[in-house]
């Protein structure tokens, strides 16, 4: 979860409205700057918004795959969590003394096992 929001602080966050990543203490224009440095030759797939920085494939790819990672771990947990609350503990038979065969419903089956 902290990995998507990095990247939608990093990538989303400039590329929608044009302002640099929370917590640089940059300008703008110093975050255009250092994107032109680093990303001028990645793949690009976005189409651009004004002279906003766009993120490249790798960056947009990890996002949804985090996003889509998420997703499924929530509903997994909500669906475990609504299963834990209905399903009864198991009850253990025959096993209070001690025999794993030959027991049921607490009387000693005779024959077997032995």
């Amino acid at each position: 979860m902290l990995w998507l929001a990095a990247i939608l602080n990093q990538w989303l966050i400039p590329y929608l409205f044009g302002n640099a990543p929370l917590g640089r203490g940059i300008s703008a224009e110093q975050h255009m700057q250092q994107y032109e440095h680093l990303f001028s030759r990645t793949y690009k797939f976005l189409p651009p918004i004004d002279n906003h920085p766009i993120p490249d494939a790798q960056h947009v790819t990890l996002a949804t795959l985090s996003l889509i990672t998420l997703i499924i771990v929530t509903v997994a947990f909500i669906k475990e969590g609504k299963a834990a609350v209905r399903a009864p503990r198991p009850r253990r038979r025959g096993m209070h003394l001690g025999y794993s065969r030959g027991v049921r419903n607490g009387r000693i089956l005779r024959g077997v096992g032995t």
